[in-house]
């Protein structure tokens, strides 16, 4: 059995049956290397914990405990989603539904539940007091198993760490094999093994296996709902390293949710997400610290040769290139001329592709110093990711975006004479498809109930982008606004993004209306400036007028 996600592991028995050690032994390559490699924190990353660590300071005011729900009994599905930050998070998923509120969790003993929340200040609810009446808690059980000198053995602390006391030992389920398999194999593997059951003899066992498995089926599927109430759908196998993070930490999640966490471990997985981590990487999944003639040695000696990938994204190269379109002098001109798929003059002398202009770029200053719009940069980035996925940008548009947003209709690229396409500004599309586009960019990604772009786009574009580098003199219209990811950033109170063309063609996503507008324009002038009077004011009151709604 093989599944597209599993695309670059080396197959053996682990992809046949449920065998995670089979898959690590198959897979895993020891590093030898020291911790150069690795990043310092990201300002995503600082900000998260600045807020946890001042929660963490209000629940030691509190005396230990921030709060308890004591109305409701924690189980997988019980609790809305909570999150510490929603737009800062990259994994998600907590006990309950707020940083640090406490469950109840009666099923190990209802006393101990009961003095818990007492200890606190707190107390247990009448209705979870009516509800365990009619319930057999563990401790209950176990008590009711101990003889008369085992009670008096506890009693007088003669043993110590029977059952009631350390409930269950100490739990360490292999919670990677819901990132390896998905929920869906691991529920057909127990169906399965439910159906060999009925080979066997009617017994006590027999019937005892056959409950532990409709309730492992049952759970595995309380699993999916918990996931999927927070946006993920985990049916199936892990597609990459960050799912495949989010998919394990779900399975441990799902467990402490039901059973007593203290007593509960994650386990060893560094191992097996390494090969995921090992994989991504060779499948060529940007590094934005590297330049651009690392994945394009062509363009070495060219002003993006050392560039990286993160000043590609923001446009803060430094190049000796001016984008005046009123001026036949400018070298948009030169780059036009370049990429035109006609004949060229007899007496033509420049670059006769879109790639071969990108090579004839020089620098001019000091890389990621300032922002400046040059289309040129959207092609460079373009020939960077065609040779790290080694497809046409036609088909990894179609790929990654057009077939998952449900496009209505076919989109295409001008070509220059090579093929080529024009990453900068020969994407063509119907409005509708462009619309749904931006509305999945404004659902962090989600859209047509998937996960089309890893969360937290929204969050890196609007909060991470740098109002500071921005070339203020040259958008005098743009008062506080910056740049990020390829979307301009206004830094307005509503956190508004937008991409626009120079003939006033636009996608403007204001993400506090729960807006999206796509503009078709042609305005004759290739200047941004005769229309923002306009159009931006036109979209902020349009913004303004739903938010009243």
């Amino acid at each position: 059995m093989k599944h597209e996600n599993w695309n670059g592991f080396i197959e053996g028995v682990w992809q046949d049956e449920i065998n995670v050690r089979d898959f690590i032994q198959s897979n895993y390559k020891e590093y030898h290397g020291d911790a150069s490699f690795l990043a310092c924190a990201t300002p995503r990353t600082k900000a998260l914990m600045e807020k946890v660590q001042a929660l963490f300071a209000l629940e030691r005011q509190k005396g230990g405990v921030l709060d308890i729900d004591t109305n409701t009994v924690s189980s997988l599905t019980s609790y809305a989603p909570g999150y510490i930050d929603k737009e800062n998070e990259i994994i998600v998923g907590m006990q309950t539904d707020s940083p640090l509120k406490r469950g109840v969790n009666p099923f190990g003993g209802i006393r101990m539940a009961r003095q818990a929340c007492e200890a606190y200040g707190y107390k247990l609810s009448d209705k979870v007091e009516q509800e365990f009446l009619y319930r057999t808690t563990h401790n209950s059980g176990v008590f009711r198993a101990y003889t008369d000198e085992m009670r008096l053995a506890r009693k007088c602390h003669v043993i110590t760490g029977l059952p009631d006391a350390y409930g269950r030992g100490r739990i360490i389920g292999d919670y990677r094999r819901v990132a390896l398999y998905g929920v869906d194999r691991l529920i057909e593997e127990k169906k399965k093994d439910k159906a060999k059951l009925s080979d066997g003899a009617f017994n006590t066992e027999t019937i005892r296996l056959d409950e532990e498995l409709f309730q492992q089926i049952a759970f595995l599927g309380y699993m999916k709902e918990m996931a999927a109430m927070y946006g993920y759908d985990i049916s199936g196998p892990a597609a990459n390293a960050r799912e495949a993070i989010q998919w394990t930490y779900f399975a441990y999640l799902g467990a402490i949710k039901e059973q007593n966490g203290a007593a509960m471990s994650l386990g060893r997985t560094s191992t097996f997400l390494d090969i995921y981590f090992e994989r991504d990487l060779k499948e060529g999944i940007l590094d934005e610290t590297k330049t651009a003639s690392y994945y394009v040695p062509e363009l070495t000696g060219s002003a993006f040769g050392n560039a990286t990938i993160r000043e590609l994204l923001d446009m803060t190269t430094a190049l000796d290139y001016d984008e005046n379109y009123n001026n036949p002098s400018s070298r948009i001109w030169e780059f036009s001329q370049a990429g035109t798929p006609y004949p060229k003059p007899e007496n033509y002398k420049g670059a006769k592709s879109y790639r071969e202009f990108l090579q004839s770029v020089k620098q001019k200053g000091v890389h990621g110093k300032k922002f400046a719009y040059r289309t040129v940069n959207t092609d460079a980035l373009a020939w960077v990711i065609t040779r790290v996925c080694d497809k046409p940008l036609a088909d990894l548009i179609s790929e990654y975006f057009w077939q998952p947003i449900g496009a209505h209709f076919e989109a295409y690229y001008q070509l220059d004479a090579t093929g080529t396409e024009f990453a900068g500004g020969g994407f063509n599309a119907a409005l509708r498809d462009l619309a749904a586009f931006g509305e999945m960019i404004r659902n962090d990604g989600f859209f047509n109930g998937k996960q089309i772009l890893p969360k937290g786009l929204v969050y890196d574009i609007t909060e991470n982008s740098n109002a500071n580098k921005f070339d203020k003199e040259s958008y005098p219209l743009l008062k506080g606004w910056a740049y990020r990811n390829m979307w301009w950033v206004t830094k307005n109170s509503d956190k508004a993004f937008c991409a626009r063309g120079v003939h006033g063609q636009t996608i403007f996503i204001n993400p506090k209306a729960e807006m999206v507008i796509v503009r078709l324009a042609s305005h004759p002038e290739a200047s941004n400036g005769v229309n923002d009077p306009f159009s931006l004011p036109a979209y902020q009151a349009v913004a303004d007028y739903l938010k009243t709604k």
